[in-house]
């Protein structure tokens, strides 16, 4: 059993696309991610790419855009493979002050893996956030919404930026900055993949295409500002928002909801979401 780094994404996705696409809308981060570090791979700090694999298969595929969590997807679990990842981990790029800020996938991998980092470096680890994978292959559009649908322009740039900011604060938790929020509100601006639900001429809800994968497209950045919430505007932007990904192409759409808040795990299942798996978001500790 060995570590294998890959040097490009192109190389990663020769060794690991087929078996990831087994199951392309559960792993939709990986893919997504590595796509988008071939079509702009100067957006993160740094990135690494591993398997841990023998001859015979691939144990573990592992995912990390510095600074933020690595992700992993565990095919095989053999403690082994996660004893061996985080053992690289540690010896090639935490000692090298290149910290590790935490895993995510599956509930029942990334578990193992922070027990078997802590077990390395110290410290404790907690879940961040609990988080449920879902599909959709066809739209039930939401009735009796007032609003239409469009699509973000550079006039409503200062609002999204905000809405961004709002969305990382609430749901993730983060200490995401105003000007890392208008760096995204402009990224999905200009690639015409970020839409708004309005109410006469006033923005209401948004949403956005934050990934694709080869058959799929992943609906993020979903944010209704306080004082309109409860009125079915997120069911209606996501709905549309989905619609326009099947329209283009792709065969479905997946998205991720925080376990802990039943009303977004609700709606998306109107609409025709299914849900499919659970991750976790782990965070260590010193």
């Amino acid at each position: 059993m060995q570590i294998t780094t890959c040097r490009t994404p192109e190389s990663f996705l020769a060794r690991t696309q087929a078996m990831l696409e087994q199951h392309e809308a559960v792993n939709n981060l990986m893919l997504g991610l590595a796509e988008t570090i071939i079509r702009t791979p100067d957006r993160y700090l740094a990135w690494y790419l591993f398997t841990v694999d023998d001859e015979a298969e691939i144990y573990i595929a592992a995912l990390w855009t510095v600074p933020l969590n690595i992700i992993i997807h565990v095919a095989n679990p053999n403690p082994q493979a996660i004893t061996l990842l985080a053992r690289h981990l540690h010896d090639n790029y935490h000692k090298k002050a290149v910290a590790v800020p935490g895993v995510t996938g599956r509930v029942e991998s990334v578990v193992a893996f922070a027990d078997a980092w802590t077990a390395l470096v110290g410290g404790t680890w907690q879940v961040k956030l609990h988080m449920r994978v879902y599909e959709l292959r066809q739209v039930i559009p939401p009735v009796g919404i007032e609003g239409r649908l469009v699509q973000a322009t550079s006039d409503h740039q200062a609002m999204i930026a905000e809405w961004i900011h709002a969305f990382h604060r609430e749901a993730l938790h983060s200490s995401m900055t105003l000007e890392e929020a208008a760096q995204i509100a402009n990224r999905h601006i200009a690639q015409r993949d970020l839409y708004l639900w309005l109410v006469g001429d006033e923005p209401v809800s948004m949403a956005a295409q934050n990934r694709q994968t080869r058959h799929g497209a992943v609906i993020g950045l979903v944010y209704t500002p306080p004082e309109q919430r409860g009125h079915g505007y997120a069911s209606a932007v996501v709905a549309g928002a989905s619609q326009i990904a099947l329209e283009s192409g792709k065969a479905f759409c997946t998205l991720f909801t925080d376990l802990n808040n039943p009303t977004s795990n609700s709606i998306y299942q109107k609409i025709g979401y299914y849900p499919l798996e659970d991750f976790d978001e782990i965070h260590f500790a010193p």
